[in-house]
């Protein structure tokens, strides 16, 4: 930044970061009739998809300069992930009597609309101030999908359900 110190912070007295996000979301999606392959059965999907994703770092600092006061540092970051997506794939499912067996990968590509804020309050020093910058972006994502399962059927009315979901956003 052409200063002849550098521009690092050091903390000497403490610190600390707190990480939290949030996702959650919806789809829906139309599966074709299956297609039977011995005892499995293949089922092409084409649906929609909305994803929200909420990310929030903060971090707290103390230091004590060589000449001066404590000072307590604080940033502050936040990230909103507002994604809808079309997406393909398809379900495959070994069936039988009382177990289901199935795998269901999905990809998906459209708009991200996100925001990012930061707030830092006296950064390197006593004497800077609050500063909040914002950024409002668009942006072309992928997501894919992974969720892997299995069913077992009780009776006619009753399934006991066991799952994985992996999820990728880009």
């Amino acid at each position: 930044d052409g200063a002849t110190e550098p521009n690092l912070l050091f903390y000497n007295q403490s610190y600390t970061a707190r990480y939290s996000s949030r996702v959650w979301g919806a789809e829906v999606n139309y599966l074709w009739d299956p297609g039977h392959f011995s005892i499995f059965e293949y089922r092409p999907l084409a649906g929609v998809r909305y994803v929200n994703l909420y990310e929030k770092i903060q971090q707290r600092g103390s230091f004590v300069p060589d000449f001066g006061d404590v000072v307590n540092t604080s940033i502050d970051t936040w990230t909103y992930n507002n994604i809808a997506v079309a997406q393909i794939g398809f379900r495959l499912e070994a069936v039988t009597k009382y177990l289901t067996f199935g795998v269901e990968p999905k990809f998906g590509m459209g708009p991200n609309i996100a925001m990012a804020k930061v707030r830092t309050d006296q950064l390197r020093s006593a004497s800077d101030g609050e500063y909040i910058t914002r950024e409002n972006t668009w942006r072309f994502t992928t997501l894919m999908d992974l969720n892997g399962y299995v069913r077992w059927h009780c009776t006619d009315n009753l399934t006991f359900s066991l799952g994985y979901t992996m999820t990728y956003l880009g």
